[in-house]
């Protein structure tokens, strides 16, 4: 409705109060003012009513969609962390896993302790490779040489120990892998259970007290024997079992790394005993001289000459 319209609506209004309500004597100008003015006052409170109240209709539309919007990015930034952690755990499971290695030098023993409680003992010349992390699922390591495993029991992780030669699988068990050389290699059973595979695909599970020879990839042979005596080295001792010199002094030449020339007329007896292995080749020899009946001369430069 028009302010025209409006005016003449009240003037309408005034003069029929006028008319109908006032004295004959009464002051219709001034009245006439005063009536008009309390008509525009109200007019006029009605029109700030309806705008506070568009005004406020507005407000609200305005934050509810302001409070949509962050409860939106909150969301967004929710999913968006979400995303970006699952992310970062896939990246975790599928980065490779680290490998730690260990390489023994001549002449010495290492004991390492793997991270899922199994217990190794790494011979002279021997290398050891395991990862920093074992699998869900499995636990696989890599030997060279001569090494004594512990075996930590875990049924749902069976161990699997991989030579140039041949591989192992086993649960829980205490065993011996002797593999310098492919061409002659040697796994000695104390206890529990191994099967082993050649590169040859040739398979033999092991009882305990047994011997398995590995030759370029074909099991030649599983004798009984006293594992007991094969486990000596794991205290720093050689034991003797008949052996004659030559045969000791191979088997020092191997784990010492060190030249030793035999004259070709040493007595052959057969030796019996522990011999320890000190720090020093020629000192291990030396402790033979009365039994083997020989002389042990050290020439310098990690050179050992033996005679009669």
């Amino acid at each position: 409705m028009s302010e025209t319209n409006t005016n003449h609506d009240n003037e309408m209004r005034i003069q029929m109060l006028i008319d109908h309500c006032m004295p004959m004597n009464s002051d219709l100008d001034s009245i006439k003012l005063k009536t008009y003015d309390k008509i525009q006052r109200h007019n006029l409170s009605r029109r700030r009513h309806r705008w506070l109240v568009a005004v406020t209709g507005i407000a609200a539309c305005a934050l509810l969609a302001l409070l949509i919007g962050l409860g939106h990015d909150r969301m967004t930034a929710t999913d968006s962390s979400t995303l970006l952690a699952k992310a970062q755990t896939d990246a975790r499971d599928e980065a490779p896993v680290a490998m730690r290695s260990v390489s023994v030098p001549s002449g010495r023993r290492l004991t390492l302790r793997l991270n899922d409680g199994s217990r190794i003992v790494a011979n002279a010349r021997s290398r050891v490779e395991w990862p920093a992390r074992f699998a869900a699922d499995s636990r696989e390591i890599y030997v060279h040489g001569e090494v004594y495993i512990e075996a930590a029991h875990d049924a749902t992780r069976p161990m699997t120990v991989r030579t140039d030669g041949f591989l192992l699988r086993v649960l829980g068990t205490r065993f011996s892998v002797y593999d310098y050389d492919r061409s002659r290699s040697c796994v000695v059973l104390a206890e529990g259970q191994v099967e082993v595979t050649t590169t040859h695909n040739d398979k033999a599970k092991m009882k305990p007290g047994q011997l398995l020879t590995v030759e370029n990839g074909d099991i030649t042979n599983i004798d009984h024997v006293r594992t007991s005596d094969y486990l000596l080295w794991t205290d720093g001792l050689l034991p003797l079992n008949g052996e004659d010199i030559y045969h000791v002094v191979s088997r020092i030449q191997h784990y010492y790394d060190v030249p030793i020339v035999c004259a070709p007329n040493l007595p052959r007896h057969q030796l019996y005993g522990k011999l320890e292995l000190k720090r020093d080749a020629a000192d291990v020899l030396r402790s033979l001289q009365s039994l083997a009946h020989i002389q042990v001369e050290d020439q310098g430069a990690r050179r050992i000459e033996i005679s009669k």
